[in-house]
């Protein structure tokens, strides 16, 4: 349906799967939101709702054995992060040998997974029947056992991986054309995610879920930038309190206007150093003198 689609994106990805909500969630960690993601029916209604869902992490190069093991920990997390089971379970794998070949193959991939920084163990059948007792093991010779291994189930880590970019209203150009941007909401947003770590100088809120006044005062403080701070609040006591933990030059309280000619405007740690406005303004330019007079 084209109703509710934006004239323009800066991304359009085409195929609702696994892969294609990935592209999207990656994206938008890095503070993306003028993303757009096409699906003929609904997520997943390719080929990822059939998928088995195997995470394995050794690879023939070390840049492909990085990317599965970021892989295998971004689906241990994603299910904390976003709300949305992904039936990851972390069961290990075992691969056996039924001859010498093999055998050979896999204890030079243990080898070079030791190169990776990654777990492998070179198992017998004895090892292998107490792992997996079900196994035949007439014609075993060995294997290996990587204990990081699991599996989880791809649709559910579609639609977490869906959720972890949601733009709730905006992100995307204004009809004003130019560099308007229109004001935009971003939703199920963390910490690692750049819009968190930048100042964006736009009309983006990003939304963050807290549960307690000091983690609140955390996920605030926890930046480099400190020009200034908002919060509401019909407690007097915590006004005063969370006004004097957030560390900004600037705090709101009940109100975001907050600029006047008669206040001083300025921020700390990386938003600057000194102030501008009001007699506090001119200090930076005035040398303070001690005089101490005695014998009067």
């Amino acid at each position: 349906m084209a109703i509710g689609l934006p004239a323009r994106a800066r991304v359009v990805i085409v195929g609702g799967g696994v892969i294609g909500c990935s592209v999207a969630y990656h994206l938008s960690k890095l503070g993306w939101s003028d993303i757009v993601l096409l699906e003929r029916k609904q997520l997943t209604s390719g080929t990822t709702w059939h998928a088995a869902g195997l995470i394995g992490q050794l690879r023939q190069s070390v840049k492909m054995t990085q990317l599965a093991r970021y892989t295998s920990e971004l689906y241990r997390g994603l299910e904390a992060e976003t709300g949305q089971a992904t039936g990851y379970r972390q069961c290990g794998s075992v691969s056996v040998a039924t001859t010498t070949g093999r055998m050979e193959e896999l204890q030079r991939n243990a080898s070079m997974a030791k190169v990776f920084g990654l777990t492998v163990n070179v198992v017998g059948p004895n090892e292998i029947a107490s792992l997996y007792p079900l196994a035949n093991l007439d014609d075993v010779i060995g294997g290996i056992y990587i204990p990081s291994d699991g599996y989880a189930n791809a649709v559910d880590v579609t639609q977490a991986l869906a959720k972890g970019a949601r733009v709730a209203c905006g992100g995307a150009r204004h009809a004003l054309g130019g560099t308007f941007f229109q004001p935009t909401i971003l939703t199920d947003v963390n910490s690692t995610m750049l819009v968190a770590r930048e100042e964006t100088f736009g009309p983006v809120a990003p939304l963050f879920r807290f549960k307690s006044e000091e983690e609140a005062l955390r996920l605030a403080n926890d930046t480099e930038f400190g020009l200034a701070g908002y919060f509401y609040t019909r407690d007097l006591a915590r006004a005063w309190r969370v006004s004097e933990a957030l560390e900004c030059g600037i705090v709101g309280l009940n109100t975001g206007i907050i600029s006047t000619e008669v206040a001083p405007f300025g921020g700390i740690k990386e938003s600057g150093i000194g102030r501008e406005g009001s007699k506090y303004g001119i200090l930076d330019y005035t040398e303070l003198k001690y005089v101490c007079v005695g014998g009067i």
